[in-house]
């Protein structure tokens, strides 16, 4: 029954990254620089703000849709009808047409969906003050290659990266303790990941539908709770601690990938 949830919501997100496709696509590159940004803020208390998206100007508005920003940088201080406030929560981007995002490191919290459909996105270096990754973050942006995550971060949240089909390669800070459901599902170009022995939970098909994910290491030596991880992925190793095969081998959520189970090579 576990099971059958897993694939049934695999299927509804390759509904999802269908359609952001149709929107990606039609955009088209644009020469022309932008003349303003213009991020909207919510005020969160008596001296911090939260951005919650923004819109641009440029010089020929013919070709709005079409224009792509290169580097979006948040400030880390704004003044709001005179008034100094310090930047310290992204709400919202949203936005299909930017590339790279500049974080300061004023910011402690990125909130659920803060740049799910960010399309065009394709690399992202979350700054030390961030502490945790909320709940579909980084949903559907399909051309995302290479997140920088801090030690500092605690968790990922459930659907996190769900449909970054570009994304290559993750590596998990040792400073998580959980990684949500479905967290990086439907990844197809993940070949690489590394999860640290600070790891003590591994939501639902966490790295499920990740096409090219054959390998995994885990330094944990207490096998993290999690069922159906690996749903529709072609995983062939775990590696694992030596002295923690067994263990690996005998616990919920990871006997059913007992043969598939071996001690981290000693090089």
């Amino acid at each position: 029954m576990i099971l059958k949830r897993c694939l049934n919501r695999l299927n509804k997100n390759r509904l999802f990254r269908l359609a952001c496709c149709v929107a990606i696509f039609a955009l088209s590159s644009c020469s022309n620089p932008l003349d303003e940004v213009e991020f909207r803020y919510d005020v969160i208390s008596e001296n911090s703000v939260a951005v919650n998206g923004f819109s641009f100007k440029i010089k020929t508005m013919s070709n709005f849709k079409g224009h792509v920003i290169e580097n979006l940088e948040i400030p880390s201080k704004v003044k709001i009808e005179g008034k100094k406030y310090k930047v310290e929560k992204i709400k919202w981007i949203g936005s299909g047409q930017v590339k790279r995002i500049t974080i300061p490191n004023t910011v402690t919290s990125i909130e659920d969906g803060a740049f799910a459909g960010c399309g065009s996105l394709i690399c992202m270096e979350l700054p030390n003050s961030v502490t945790n990754i909320g709940k579909e973050v980084f949903r559907g942006c399909l051309f995302l290659t290479k997140v920088t995550m801090p030690n500092t971060i605690e968790s990922i949240g459930d659907r996190a990266f769900w449909g970054c089909s570009a994304l290559n390669n993750v590596t998990i800070p040792n400073s998580v303790t959980s990684i949500g459901n479905y967290a990086f599902s439907d990844c197809d170009a993940l070949n690489n990941v590394m999860i640290p022995n600070s790891v003590t939970s591994i939501g639902d098909s966490a790295f499920g539908g990740c096409n090219a994910l054959k390998t995994i290491t885990i330094d944990a030596e207490t096998p993290p709770i999690g069922t159906c991880i690996f749903a529709y992925t072609p995983i062939e190793t775990i590696y694992v601690p030596a002295a923690s095969v067994e263990k690996y081998k005998a616990a919920e959520g990871w006997s059913e990938y007992a043969d598939k189970i071996k001690a981290i090579p000693i090089n």
